[in-house]
């Protein structure tokens, strides 16, 4: 049996692990385990995400600040991105529908920028790990070393 498809066999006789859906797990497990630079790839991927369906909901649906003009996507997606940066930005929202999209905007802006920390520090800790265990290139010369100082 081949090692590559040696997963649980479903009943049209296919491999489980052929479907796109676990192609898909698979890669996106992948670039998960590629490290801090990926992670943060993927931060960004979501805050575009949410800036742009924000966008799109307050330039389709005319939703405004009270007294506001209706807002075009760029309006929407930039006042998307000042709630997702900054959670105070929402402080003067006026107007119940546009409060509720700004609230949901921030929410996510708070919780990609915690795990964007989150990311970050884990990423710093495991370089300094790495350092630590002194297993880095030495590009000195002419120096003494003394081993179990």
């Amino acid at each position: 049996m081949n090692a590559a498809r040696s997963g649980p066999i479903r009943g049209d006789g296919k491999n489980e692990t052929d479907t796109w859906r676990a192609r898909l797990r698979y890669q996106f497990d992948k670039s998960m385990a590629a490290g801090p630079i990926a992670l943060i790839g993927w931060l960004a991927v979501i805050s575009l995400v949410v800036i742009i369906a924000a966008g799109l909901v307050l330039a389709l649906t005319g939703i405004a600040p009270d007294g506001g003009e209706h807002m075009s996507f760029v309006e929407g997606a930039w006042e998307s991105l000042m709630r997702t940066m900054d959670a105070g930005a929402m402080g003067g929202d006026i107007g119940w529908p546009f409060r509720g999209v700004s609230l949901v905007v921030t929410i996510s802006g708070i919780f990609v920028f915690s795990a964007l920390i989150g990311v970050l520090s884990s990423g710093l800790e495991e370089k300094l790990d790495d350092l630590r265990k002194g297993r880095s290139q030495v590009l000195e010369n002419d120096h003494t070393i003394i081993f179990n100082w």
